[in-house]
């Protein structure tokens, strides 16, 4: 089974014009779930075993953070006022192992939900966001 070390993950995010910006070098913490909402079906007289089916899926908040550049900075604040002007969402792609032949790749649509700057005396200047995903989500490879 081969491995990747997590420094080789790639990050494609649209800006608000709808062009793919590679925003990898501006991140250094990064996660997509793929959560899936599991209903209760148990009904009475099942000798107390639970049991569920698939409900709707989607709809994850991704956080993103890292050192601030002015670069990202621009990014984040520019889908913002995009949002808020009405574009319907922009194209994120994730490769954990970064974008090479045969690995895998995961993308969807997302919205600027939370974004933040903090900076601490002792620290360095961050900031942090969270994408919220609309729709469904695209599970490939290279």
């Amino acid at each position: 089974m081969a491995f990747s070390p997590a420094f080789k993950a790639h990050i494609l995010l649209d800006n608000a014009g709808g062009t793919p910006v590679d925003v990898s070098v501006y991140a250094d913490s990064f996660s997509f779930p793929q959560n899936t909402e599991l209903l209760d079906t148990t009904v009475f007289g099942t000798a107390g075993v639970k049991r569920t089916i698939p409900g709707l899926t989607g709809g994850d908040s991704i956080p993103v953070g890292g050192p601030l550049d002015p670069t990202m900075f621009t990014q984040l604040a520019g889908l913002k006022a995009a949002q808020l002007a009405g574009t319907l969402g922009f194209t994120l792609t994730y490769s954990p192992a970064g974008s090479i032949t045969g690995g895998p790749k995961v993308s969807g649509e997302v919205y600027v939900g939370d974004f933040e700057v903090k900076t601490d005396v002792a620290g360095r200047v961050e900031y942090s966001a969270s994408l919220q995903v609309d729709g469904a989500i695209t599970n490939a490879t290279w």
